[in-house]
């Protein structure tokens, strides 16, 4: 099997660049550098190893195993994001070869990780999805695991808390003081920031209205506001896809 990946020079962000060396691979998309640093990979989210009472996700070890691998090959570079850390006070960023092989491609490439999109760390975004939709297309790795499939909001399937892929037609479009709503006929909303929107997306709201959609993202309890019994936030139009 062979994969096609896109080699980053310096360049740009040269300024945010460093070698580093990996002492401890945590999961597919978070590693801990020499020093203790945590680093949280971006644009990418790998299956859940087992945690607390939750059995661990299929292709968790693969993503592991995978990202050890890639990394244990010295020189490693890091590359910062724009955004310097996540809420967890992770470092966020890229992990490189010394030549430039980007080892979050890598991983998306082989089935082993999925696309996510947080600006203003949107640089490799696109890159990330092409290797996606290939994957995809030859249901490697998380691609070919019934666990992962969309989650047919339509047919009302049962929903739980934590990253997932869902599916189903925006049946109104709302709009509250900060967001604009996609409502569905399940327990679920999708909202987006109406500063998101105006800088990212380029349709009216509106027009989703009636549209079939795919989206992904990290389900949270929504304290049944708005009827809804989870809601999913939107930050960028690369985590979603009109189906029909």
């Amino acid at each position: 099997m062979f994969f096609t990946l896109t080699f980053f020079l310096q360049g740009a962000s040269a300024d945010r660049s460093q070698t580093v060396e990996v002492s401890f691979v945590l999961d597919g998309d978070t590693v801990i550098l020499q020093g203790g640093e945590r680093v949280r990979l971006i644009g990418i989210n790998a299956p859940e190893k087992e945690y607390e009472e939750r059995p661990a996700q299929p292709y968790a070890l693969e993503a592991l195993l995978a990202l050890r691998e890639l990394v244990q090959d010295e020189p490693t570079v890091l590359v910062k994001g724009r955004q310097n850390a996540d809420s967890y006070g992770r470092t966020l960023g890229y992990l490189e070869s010394a030549d430039g092989i980007d080892f979050q491609q890598a991983l998306v490439a082989r089935g082993y990780a999925f696309v996510v999109a947080f600006p203003p760390d949107i640089d490799r975004a696109e890159q990330y999805l092409d290797a996606e939709r290939t994957a995809r297309a030859e249901r490697l790795g998380v691609w070919n695991v019934k666990e992962f499939q969309p989650v047919d909001l339509d047919l009302g399937q049962t929903l739980e808390s934590g990253f997932g892929l869902f599916r189903g037609k925006v049946l109104s479009v709302g709009r509250s003081r900060k967001n604009v709503r996609l409502e569905f006929g399940s327990d679920l909303v999708a909202t987006i920031r109406h500063s998101d929107w105006k800088s990212y997306w380029n349709q009216d709201p509106d027009s989703l209205e009636g549209k079939t959609i795919e989206l992904r993202g990290w389900l949270r309890k929504a304290g049944e506001i708005n009827n809804a019994r989870y809601y999913l936030r939107l930050r960028h139009p690369y985590m979603m896809q009109i189906v029909q």
